[in-house]
């Protein structure tokens, strides 16, 4: 063997070493190129029971990679899980000052809620004070006659339990007070339209969306304020109840800003009015 060879020998090995490594090294870069990478994280929105199923329409028509995960649990219990940072946003409907107070929450107005007390458009009556639209709802009036009206009783009628639009009476309008057991529940707007305008006894209440539907009934006034979209956004009219998503500080704000920016869309705001809610933008 030449010394040439013999010399030559190491570099050889140093060579093949040298392209044993750069296969590794190819291989690995490969099978993580190749690797599936991970599945895009929900955006997770809890709190308000009232609007589960308008927020799953919502998800359905935003339809983004990863999806948006609706949890219920009231609005406290959501806006405590964004605080701990298990949900993105956290969903509000009902009036907690202590947490708008808080300059870590910025709260993202979603849509408005009201309803109009309605009666049949033989009635005299034309509108009612708050405190006499109380006063019929828990029972302590139960004739029109003490209200300026014809002596007769009040046929009042009242959604079922599990609707959006009773849950609104019964927070916004009877506050702390129940309502009373003589209130005849029905199963839908419809239903209670068609009570009301065969009915000039009955005292009913619809959305606005409802409330155009039919022009045999009476809008009534509250306080002096007619019930119109202009008072309810310019929150003349008594009875409005504001929704929210809310996200904290700047933690949620970069998954939530795709979402926020979409519900001002016309097609987010479709699906608001189909929920019977007032759009805000």
């Amino acid at each position: 063997m030449s010394i040439a060879s013999l010399l030559s020998r190491p570099s050889r090995s140093l060579r093949l070493y040298a392209l044993l490594a750069l296969a590794v090294a190819t291989l690995s870069t490969l099978a993580l190129a190749l690797r599936p990478s991970p599945a895009p994280l929900p955006l997770i929105v809890a709190g308000s029971g009232q609007l589960q199923t308008l927020l799953r329409d919502l998800a359905a028509a935003y339809g983004q990679s990863g999806g948006i995960q609706i949890e219920g649990g009231g609005s406290e219990a959501g806006l405590a899980a964004l605080r701990r940072g298990v949900a993105d946003l956290a969903a509000v409907s009902q009036s907690l000052p202590d947490w708008q107070d808080d300059t870590q929450t910025h709260f993202h107005l979603l849509a408005r809620n009201s309803i109009a007390f309605i009666v049949n458009r033989s009635s005299s009556l034309r509108g009612l004070s708050q405190g006499q639209l109380q006063s019929v709802l828990t029972g302590k009036i139960v004739n029109w006659k003490a209200l300026g009206g014809q002596d007769a009783v009040i046929r009042l009628l009242t959604r079922r339990e599990a609707s959006p639009t009773r849950q609104f009476v019964e927070e916004s309008v009877l506050g702390h007070h129940n309502l009373s057991g003589l209130a005849e529940p029905l199963d839908s707007a419809d239903e209670m339209m068609r009570a009301v305008e065969n009915d000039p006894n009955a005292l009913g209440y619809v959305s606005l969306q409802e409330a155009r539907q039919s022009r045999r009934v009476v809008l009534l006034a509250v306080d002096g304020v007619p019930f119109s979209r202009a008072t309810i956004l310019s929150g003349r009219y008594p009875y409005v109840q504001d929704l929210y998503l809310v996200s904290l500080g700047d933690e949620s704000a970069p998954r939530a800003a795709p979402l926020l920016a979409w519900l001002k869309t016309p097609q987010a705001q479709e699906t608001i009015e189909r929920h019977q809610l007032i759009s805000v933008y």
